[in-house]
């Protein structure tokens, strides 16, 4: 079983690799595009302000440059904990686009393998119906 988890793991993400060619190979500057949405640029913004506010040391729950003069304090709340630490650092340690491309690839390869469970979860009831 581990062994199949494995293979179909490498399985989805080699076919994320082919499906996005040429963009595996731009993924610190460039964004896939889509027509009808503004969404990435929210996520770029994001990612955008944790590095700027690494490098002036400034709280990064705080948004100085959103409704000035007060700010916007979101606090420690976030809707998406472990996606936002990994914007953090992400953004940190290479570049602002680089997260948001991981995100999105990661989607691919996360669907493919959740759709391989859901599979494997329904064939394992179907057998135990029968008996």
């Amino acid at each position: 079983m581990v062994k199949r988890f494995i293979l179909i793991t490498i399985f989805f993400a080699v076919m994320t690799g082919i499906f996005t060619y040429p963009f595996i190979f731009r993924m610190n500057s460039s964004i896939p595009g889509w027509h009808s949405t503004d969404e990435p640029f929210a996520a770029l913004w994001s990612s955008w302000w944790y590095k700027y506010a690494f490098q002036h040391h400034l709280e990064d729950t705080r948004y100085s440059f959103i409704a000035e003069p007060f700010g916007f304090d979101t606090g420690r709340k976030t809707a998406y904990p472990v996606w936002d630490y990994f914007y953090k650092w992400g953004s940190i340690l290479t570049n602002d686009v680089f997260p948001f491309n991981i995100q999105i690839l990661l989607s691919f390869i996360l669907s493919g393998i959740s759709m391989y469970l859901r599979k494997e979860l329904f064939l394992l009831m179907l057998k135990l119906v029968e008996e």
